[in-house]
């Protein structure tokens, strides 16, 4: 059976000489790039008197590095490999200082770079985990501009959460009696309101024709004299009218 692949970081020997010389005179150890590899084309373990990575293939600014929230002594420190780098397999990285010595050295899971020529995002975004006794001692050089997020991403992240039946579930508890309330109210669509005021009027009037008795009817002609006329209808006593 294979021995199981362990991935860690490691701070080399020239790192933690500079670090606990920073740490004796009070001083900061100034980080200022990273670097990604492919290994030499397979896994390997660090070592701590590694000068650099096996086979570089990306050298950039650090995104940004922040204080692990679970190990107080951890720093998580993040890189974005640009579209313009790709077609390797990322499998190392290191940290460098300002005059460029390997401060600190990982090896990573296989982890794909493809390039923006193959028809996709070619960012890769890998997090390296470095523990030292005082971090403090540390100070990065960080190009925060580089961490953004694609339209695409922004999209796709605002339809997951408009359709996820767990986010805003406090305005969704109150819709139904919004809309209750705003329906309810005397205020509330007064052009609709007017509208189907009319239609009732006009409802009844067509009821009042085709739905009653023709005694009911609200139609009535009057003559001011009867001479010449001729008209077909029922004579109504106790009104003393013609109804038709």
């Amino acid at each position: 059976m294979p021995d199981e692949k362990r991935y860690g970081t490691k701070i080399t020997t020239t790192g933690s000489a500079r670090i606990t010389e920073c740490i004796l005179e009070g001083t900061k150890l100034k980080i200022t790039q990273a670097a990604a590899g492919d290994g030499g084309g397979s896994y390997y373990v660090p070592t701590t008197d590694q000068d650099a990575l096996v086979h570089e293939l990306w050298r950039g600014p650090i995104v940004s590095a922040v204080v692990n929230p679970t190990v107080p002594n951890m720093l998580d420190v993040k890189i974005i490999i640009d579209d313009s780098v790709g077609n390797f397999v990322c499998r190392e990285m290191g940290l460098y200082s300002e005059d460029g010595a390997l401060i600190a050295i990982c090896n990573t899971p296989d982890t794909e770079k493809v390039a923006i020529s193959t028809g996709v995002d070619g960012r890769l975004t890998m997090v390296m985990h470095i523990v030292v006794a005082d971090s403090s001692v540390l100070e990065f050089t960080i190009v925060p501009s580089l961490d953004t997020v694609s339209q695409e991403d922004l999209e796709r992240a605002i339809s997951e959460h408009n359709t996820d039946p767990a986010s805003h579930e406090d305005i969704r508890q109150a819709i139904p009696a919004a809309v209750q309330t705003h329906n309810e109210g005397e205020d509330t669509h007064p052009d609709i309101r007017a509208s189907l005021g009319d239609l009732d009027g006009r409802l009844g009037v067509l009821e009042l024709k085709y739905g009653t008795n023709i005694t009911g009817n609200s139609f009535t002609v009057t003559f001011a004299s009867l001479a010449g006329v001729v008209v077909t209808g029922v004579w109504n006593e106790a009104f003393a009218r013609i109804e038709f």
